[in-house]
């Protein structure tokens, strides 16, 4: 039996009360230039839908899946100390996380109990001290192990955890950590340069996927120009279709000398045994002396899809995206977690954030939806347009150590997706979501 919004509800209260109640902040011990410290964080989501996967949920994934509940905690120590005239320091915790019903993914469809608690920090790491080779303090690092790595606005490398299915929390994504990475890093005021390999760590039965690679950015500061340049190889010995490809990725920030508008540009190129492209482009501008201080951005992204007539593999292929920002790189609170990737897609995205206090911030976000190519997951369509969504994200620092999201979704199915899933409903979505840290 799947639980209603009100168990639902209960279960996200009690473990708000477990948060506000859970041990403070613990100094395990510090002596000289010696620290431990123990952490922990917790989430959780409650989510309403009406008429999911366009009112034909059941038909297109087998179950109903309007109507569930998520949490995830993450609980572990870190350390550090001084050692080889710089700073020793690492990281071990742990993530437990459980679905309460099914998910609008269908990911966690027939399974009795999704969830686990999984190690997702255990790393090690050395900084550089001040005056190492005549570098400033900190300048240099190398860390290996298990642990968090991005690049840019994350539509390449930012996730390399698995979340859903058996293990739960679909949404929550708390899982982030590549399993196995290593990267070595140069960081000066207007420098940084890095070295890194990352190995994926995938939900069971998943495919594991290896990436080694360099990343370079520069900040012209006069300008307010930052540049950067990425390029990678990527090697998934366990998957027959993507097989091996690289990526040269190019990207640009210019901002004017009072940052009230920002230009930001990346381009991508993945080549070898894939074909693929992708760009977008976003501007935005904030009125830093009008009530509010509203920001408006428009954005623009193609990510290329395959052509079906040609022989060739055109689609543009993901390999560890993740969450940045609202509409980065999940487009749409409801197409971009639920139906679309970020592949054999043109979006448009209209952004206006405003902020109340220094505690709220609303944002309204529309997106349009357009396929690159007439067909999704390799299935032919007729039509390009997939759907128009409109989301409405309300954030609340509630305390030093809670965050509270609201947010409302309505998404429009357009004729492709009408024509994919069978479903003509416009799908709606609201979701309560809490964060406590120590």
């Amino acid at each position: 039996m799947k639980p209603s919004i009100l168990l639902n509800l209960s279960i996200l209260c009690l473990l708000f009360g477990f948060g506000r109640t859970a041990v403070a902040a613990v100094l395990i011990h510090e002596q000289d230039d010696t620290k431990i410290d123990f952490q922990l964080s917790l989430k959780a989501a409650v989510f309403q839908n009406n008429d999911a996967w366009f009112g034909v949920d059941e038909e297109f994934l087998g179950a109903d899946v309007n109507n569930w509940a998520e949490q995830a905690i993450e609980f572990g120590f870190s350390a550090q100390t001084s050692a080889f005239g710089g700073t020793l320091f690492g990281e071990l915790t742990a993530i437990q996380t459980r679905t309460y019903g099914e998910d609008a993914s269908g990911l966690g469809i027939g399974v009795t109990d999704p969830s686990a608690i999984l190690i997702e920090q255990g790393y090690v790491g050395w900084k550089s001290g001040e005056g190492f080779f005549g570098l400033a303090a900190d300048a240099l690092t190398l860390k290996a192990g298990r642990f968090d790595y991005s690049i840019g606005s994350g539509l390449q490398i930012s996730d390399g955890g698995a979340d859903g299915g058996d293990q739960g929390g679909w949404y929550l994504g708390a899982r982030n950590a590549f399993k196995k990475a290593f990267l070595a890093s140069l960081n000066t005021d207007s420098l940084l340069l890095e070295g890194f390999y990352l190995e994926n760590q995938p939900r069971k039965g998943g495919v594991i996927g290896t990436v080694y690679g360099s990343n370079l950015e520069y900040l012209f500061e006069p300008l307010g120009l930052t540049f950067g340049a990425t390029y990678f190889d990527v090697n998934d010995p366990n998957s027959f279709d993507f097989g091996d490809f690289n990526v040269i990725s190019l990207r640009a920030t210019w901002e004017t000398p009072d940052q009230d508008f920002i230009l930001d540009v990346e381009l991508v190129k993945q080549g070898e045994d894939a074909d693929g492209e992708g760009y977008w482009l976003n501007g935005s501008y904030q009125w830093q002396d009008t009530i509010w201080s509203p920001t408006l951005s428009y954005r623009f992204a193609h990510l290329s899809g395959d052509d079906l007539s040609t022989t060739a593999d055109e689609r543009f292929r993901t390999v560890a995206y993740g969450f940045s920002d609202y509409g980065s790189w999940f487009q749409g609170e409801i197409a971009g977690d639920y139906l679309l990737e970020n592949s054999n897609l043109d979006s448009h995205l209209i952004r206006l954030q405003l902020t109340p206090t220094q505690t709220l911030a609303f944002n309204v976000l529309y997106y349009k939806f357009e396929l690159d190519q007439q067909q999704l997951f390799g299935a032919p369509l007729t039509d390009s347009h997939f759907g128009d969504e409109l989301d409405l994200v309300l954030d609340w620092v509630a305390s030093d150590s809670l965050y509270v999201t609201f947010a409302l979704g309505w998404l429009q199915p357009g004729d492709a997706a009408k024509e994919w899933t069978g479903g003509e409903n416009d799908w709606l979505s609201s979701m309560v979501y809490l964060t406590y840290s120590l």
